[in-house]
C-alpha cells in the first residue's frame, strides 16, 4: 500500500470517484472519502485536495453557492404562486463594491416564511410557541430558526421558518414580530425559547403580554456540561 498523493490524482479524478458517495450522502466525512480513494486508487490523498474534490462534487449536484443566491428571489415567488396563502418577507442589505454602493445591487439580509396550513393550524393549537435555531454551514453562514406549536394530543407542528445572520437582537426581534404579526396575533403567548440573552431583551418588545418561559432540555444540557452528572440532569429534567 502507497501512502503518498499521486500527481495524477486530479481533482476531477477523485470528483469523479466520489460522486456518487457524496450524492447519496452530503453531509459524508472526508476521511470515509480518502479512504475510499486509497482502497480503489492505492494512494492516500490529502484532506485538503478530499475536500475541495468533495466540494467540486457538491456543486456538480447542487449547483453553486452564487448561482443558488441568485435563484433565491424566484424560490420565494414560486412559493407565492404555487402555495396560495404562502408568507414571505425578506429583508436586503446595501450591495458595496470597491468601496462604493452601488443602487443597482442588493445582498440578500434576512428571510422569514410561513405556509397557510401552518398559520390556519395554530388556530387549533395551544397558545404555547417552541423557537429553535441551527446553524447553516458552508460558503454562506447563518441560522436557521423555526417556531413550534404544540396540539391537544402532543403532537408538534412547524408553523414559521426564517434565515438569519445570526442570533442577535435585531435578528431576533425580525423573526418574533413577524411571527407576531403573520402567524400568532393572539394577545397571550406563552414562548418557549433558551436562555439566550438576545431572545429574553427581544420578547417584551415584540410583545408585552408574551410569556418567556425556557426550555427544560437546554437547561439540562447546560447543567450536564457545568457538573457531568447524569443522574442530576435526570432529576433537573423531571423537576421541569
Amino acid at each position: 500500500m502507497v501512502s503518498q498523493d499521486h500527481q495524477q490524482l486530479s481533482l476531477i479524478v477523485i470528483c469523479e470517484s466520489i460522486l456518487q458517495m457524496v450524492t447519496a450522502d452530503p453531509t459524508i466525512l472526508v476521511s470515509i472519502l480518502i479512504a475510499h480513494i486509497r482502497s480503489r486508487y492505492t494512494y492516500t490523498t490529502t484532506y485538503r485536495k478530499t475536500w475541495i474534490a468533495k466540494q467540486k462534487a457538491i456543486e456538480r449536484i447542487y449547483d453553486n453557492w452564487d448561482e443558488s443566491y441568485k435563484e433565491l428571489l424566484r424560490w420565494i415567488l414560486a412559493f407565492k404562486h404555487y402555495l396560495s396563502g404562502t408568507v414571505t418577507n425578506i429583508e436586503v442589505g446595501t450591495f458595496i463594491e470597491d468601496g462604493q454602493r452601488v443602487p443597482s445591487k442588493v445582498v440578500f439580509h434576512r428571510h422569514f416564511w410561513s405556509f397557510q396550513p401552518c398559520i390556519k393550524g395554530f388556530d387549533h393549537c395551544k397558545l404555547v410557541v417552541s423557537v429553535v435555531g441551527a446553524w447553516l454551514y458552508g460558503k454562506y453562514r447563518g441560522t436557521l430558526l423555526m417556531a413550534i406549536a404544540h396540539d391537544g394530543d402532543g403532537h408538534t407542528i412547524p408553523i414559521a421558518y426564517s434565515i438569519i445572520e445570526g442570533e442577535t437582537s435585531d435578528a431576533w426581534f425580525f423573526f418574533l414580530g413577524r411571527l407576531q404579526i403573520f402567524v400568532t396575533p393572539q394577545p397571550t403567548i406563552c414562548l418557549i425559547s433558551d436562555r439566550h440573552e438576545s431572545i429574553k431583551s427581544v420578547v417584551k418588545r415584540v410583545n408585552n403580554n408574551w410569556h418567556n418561559v425556557f426550555c427544560v432540555r437546554h437547561i439540562s444540557q447546560n447543567f450536564m456540561r457545568t457538573f457531568k452528572n447524569g443522574l442530576m440532569k435526570n432529576i433537573v429534567i423531571y423537576m421541569g
